[in-house]
């Protein structure tokens, strides 16, 4: 079996909306009352940033396989992640957000960048993830924004100007 194949597999046996329910599930479960024990919270943060390598691993594929991560809202998701308080000052999960989110942004769709600013992720990548004293996460955050503007549309770049205007 080629590679190709193998995340055919992955993508018919509805592997990406089976990981996405499970971060939804801990996104809701950080969020809630049920998450104050804090052995319980580092094994929830655990969990996501495994759910995020998975999903990073299949979004590095193809671009089916992007395609098929985009279907899920992701973008809505990363932005709820990213504005939990206990995950807000996570570096390593921030870190694997910026992996993750540099996988899924390369060669990336013209078509998505609605979604993408409607997500309000712009802004988030640009606080949490360019200021951030980690290489990794700044290089990551980075080439997210690079992903987004190499669309040859002028919206990922006025997503980015309409972001930095705000701030003044």
């Amino acid at each position: 079996m080629g590679e190709d194949s193998d995340i055919k597999v992955i993508l018919d046996h509805n592997t990406v909306a089976r990981v996405i329910n499970i971060v939804r599930d801990i996104c809701g479960k950080l969020k809630s009352s049920q998450a104050e024990e804090a052995n319980f919270v580092k094994q929830l943060k655990g969990l996501l940033s495994q759910c995020l390598f998975v999903l990073g691993n299949i979004s590095f594929e193809t671009a089916l396989a992007r395609r098929e991560i985009l279907k899920t809202k992701i973008f809505d998701i990363i932005a709820e992640i990213l504005t939990i308080p206990c995950v807000d000052k996570d570096e390593e999960l921030i870190e694997t957000t910026a992996w993750f989110l540099n996988y899924l942004t390369q060669k990336f769709d013209e078509n998505k960048l609605d979604a993408v600013d409607a997500s309000g992720i712009v802004p988030l990548v640009m606080t949490k993830m360019l200021y951030s004293a980690n290489r990794d996460t700044y290089f990551n955050g980075l080439s997210v924004l690079v992903h987004l503007t190499d669309v040859r549309s002028e919206k990922g770049a006025d997503m980015i100007v309409k972001y930095d205007e705000s701030c003044n």
